[in-house]
């Protein structure tokens, strides 16, 4: 990658994935380790309106974090987080990965799905 490809990728970053302003406390659970991190959690919850015409489309929750903060800057199927909702009730998620995407960019987006 170029430096104005570096550059510009570290440039966006900081603009669209500002974690420590908008990113949501998880912790990832690898075995017996405990890492605490900042990502930014999605549930993609789409609501049905009965009005409308088209039903509604299920999708899967994500959650994107930064590669650096992963042990080793590895990203694994099965990887679990654990993260607590902030809606007033402050229920802990535990969602496993069931499928990540590691962008070039120094993001790693999962597909999560909860688990116990």
């Amino acid at each position: 990658m170029s430096a104005f490809s570096e550059s510009l990728n570290d440039d966006l970053n900081n603009v669209f994935f500002d974690v420590e302003a908008f990113g949501d406390a998880v912790v990832l659970v690898r075995g017996s380790e405990r890492i605490s991190m900042r990502g930014l959690y999605d549930t993609m919850v789409v609501e049905n309106d009965p009005s409308a015409d088209l039903p509604a489309i299920s999708h899967r929750q994500r959650l994107m974090v930064r590669k650096v903060d992963l042990p080793g800057q590895v990203a694994r199927k099965g990887d679990v987080f654990e993260l607590v909702q902030k809606n007033g009730v402050h229920k802990t998620l535990r969602l496993k990965a069931v499928e990540f995407a590691d962008e070039s960019y120094g993001v790693v987006t999962y597909q999560l799905e909860e688990t116990k």
